[in-house]
């Protein structure tokens, strides 16, 4: 397949899929041995495990609708960085319904074989979802490392600091 194929591809992925909510659709789409990977989760194997994953997002945000911002491809491979837009109307990662309007931004990149998504990987802003939703566990880290953190972090890693090589 030509790259322009595999993009169109993957905005069927979009139109038919992601935005309609049909995740039953994806099985046209999706290559027999799919493998999707999606930061801080464990590989999903096939479409039931996926769509297992997947329907959480929809029960939480029913009306969610996602837009390409950027694509490219090359090979058999196709790149979107992506905005997502919903409403916050049913319950999500053990949160009860909010109502709160959310927009987020993800890339994702798509491997493609035979005319079928094979495999695909996605990183999504979570912690900037889960700020709009008012969960104040997900603030990251703003001060710098203290002197006893990083050593810390240097004993776990094994490695000497630039500054105590040079003494």
């Amino acid at each position: 397949m030509s790259t322009e194929d595999n993009i169109a591809l993957v905005h069927r992925y979009l139109d038919e899929v992601v935005n309609t909510g049909n995740l039953d659709a994806a099985r046209d789409l999706f290559a027999a041995d799919h493998v999707a990977h999606y930061a801080g989760f464990p590989a999903l194997h096939g479409h039931e495990d996926w769509k297992q994953l997947t329907s959480m997002s929809y029960t939480g945000f029913p009306d969610t609708n996602t837009t390409f911002e950027d694509e490219m491809a090359v090979g058999d491979k196709v790149v979107v960085r992506y905005v997502v837009r919903g409403t916050h109307k049913g319950d999500f990662m053990n949160m009860p319904a909010t109502g709160k309007p959310v927009k987020y931004t993800g890339i994702a990149i798509f491997r493609i074989a035979n005319g079928k998504i094979v495999e695909q990987w996605q990183e999504a802003d979570v912690v900037g979802l889960m700020q709009q939703l008012g969960e104040s566990t997900a603030q990251p880290r703003t001060e710098p490392l203290g002197q006893q953190q990083t050593e810390g972090l240097q004993h776990q890693v094994n490695v000497t600091s630039p500054i105590e090589e040079a003494r």
